[in-house]
């Protein structure tokens, strides 16, 4: 994971200023702070709904795989453990204990997995939409 997040930190210190400076550029000097505003604005709307849209992928894969581990009522359990009760889980579990602890540790590694391969792949959907769109904006020449 701590590989993963270096290359994320690396890339959004290097997208960040290059999208805000690009924004600044595209508008008149007395409408920037509009366009710095609306950079923020959409940023952090996209963290959040990023955040909430690969809790949910990761949450479903969670349950999902408890399911096929043999776990009962997988998709409470899978909302719990998103929710970061894994321990108050395994302390209910009882003699089941162990064999939770598994199923639990091989779901979560799913769900995660899954969550950041649907993420890699809108990453790469959106570098390749704006590849295209830019070298359509270069082609048409400056307006």
């Amino acid at each position: 994971i701590a590989v993963g997040l270096a290359v994320i930190g690396v890339g959004a210190g290097l997208v960040i200023p290059t999208l805000a400076s690009a924004a600044l550029a595209s508008v008149p000097p007395e409408r920037s702070g509009m366009a710095a505003g609306a950079v923020n604005t959409m940023r952090q709307l996209g963290f959040a709904l990023g955040i909430a849209v690969l809790g949910a992928i990761a949450q479903a894969q969670i349950g999902v795989r408890l399911g096929a581990e043999g776990v009962a009522a997988s998709g409470d359990l899978a909302e719990r453990l998103i929710g970061g009760q894994a321990q108050a889980v395994l302390a209910s579990a009882g003699d089941r204990r162990a064999a939770l602890d598994s199923a639990i540790h091989a779901s979560v590694a799913s769900g995660l997995n899954e969550a950041l391969l649907v993420a890699a792949a809108i990453g790469l959907a959106g570098g390749a939409l704006s590849a295209v769109l830019l070298r359509v904006r270069a082609a048409a020449g400056p307006s």
